[in-house]
């Protein structure tokens, strides 16, 4: 995979997490639990991050071995209800 498909790849990725932000943006965790619309669009969301980040190889993490990277063992809906306020 050629450092331009990683980085469009990596572009998909902030352009998903900026979707989530702005669809969480002043929720609270129990306005975020009352409202069924915003926590698919989250999911969703969170799903596109999940399968791009599968999308990059052993040998990438290898290539940049100077960043710690970190590889959750938990769902990324998981770890995002972590984050919640």
């Amino acid at each position: 995979m050629s450092d331009r498909t990683h980085k469009l790849i990596l572009l998909d990725m902030l352009d998903a997490i900026d979707g989530i932000e702005s669809f969480v943006a002043g929720m609270s965790r129990q306005d975020y639990f009352a409202d069924a619309k915003t926590q698919a669009d989250v999911e969703y969301y969170l799903e596109i991050v999940g399968e791009a980040a599968n999308l990059f190889p052993e040998s990438f993490y290898l290539r940049y071995d100077h960043i710690k990277w970190h590889r959750p063992t938990r769902s990324a809906t998981g770890l995002f209800m972590l984050i919640l306020p």
